[in-house]
């Protein structure tokens, strides 16, 4: 993959009315850890994230990016059907929910998120309820946070 400079000059001369924004991150899967960049693109007053890993093709995001115009340019989550400001996109499907199905799943999943649509999971298991709130209240304040 190209340096990701590089690819948010091509994001922006390809998709000149979408604001987009990008800063490093590590993404936890139940096989292992891995670096990769949160993308977030505003598409009609919503904001979008997904990652970016050293494999991801310019073709997945487009892809990723075309599903967003597409499915949900009412800015509605595909869980609950609220309308929503900000969420959470599926690395492999490109599915998107809105923050708070995100941390719903996240709570019930005791640390995992599992995409509705695929069934992809990302997180780890944590051991106790105790933990699951304290990161559920992290996450919370981190999405909200750049909502």
């Amino acid at each position: 993959m190209k340096n990701y400079e590089t690819i948010l000059k091509q994001l922006s001369e390809t998709y000149p009315d979408y604001t987009f924004s990008y800063e490093p991150d590590i993404v936890c899967s139940n096989e292992d850890v891995r670096p990769a960049i949160r993308l977030r693109i505003i598409i009609a007053n919503c904001t979008h994230q997904f990652f970016i890993f050293p494999n991801t093709t310019w073709e997945d995001i487009a892809r990723r990016i075309n599903i967003r115009e597409y499915q949900f340019q009412d800015n509605i989550c595909a869980v609950c059907r609220n309308e929503a400001e900000s969420g959470m996109v599926c690395h492999e499907c490109g599915n998107w929910q809105c923050n708070v199905c995100a941390i719903g799943s996240f709570r019930s999943g005791k640390g995992i998120i599992t995409c509705p649509s695929c069934g992809e999971t990302s997180g780890h298991q944590l051991s106790n309820d105790f933990e699951v709130e304290i990161y559920a209240a992290y996450v919370n304040r981190k999405l909200f946070s750049r909502a």
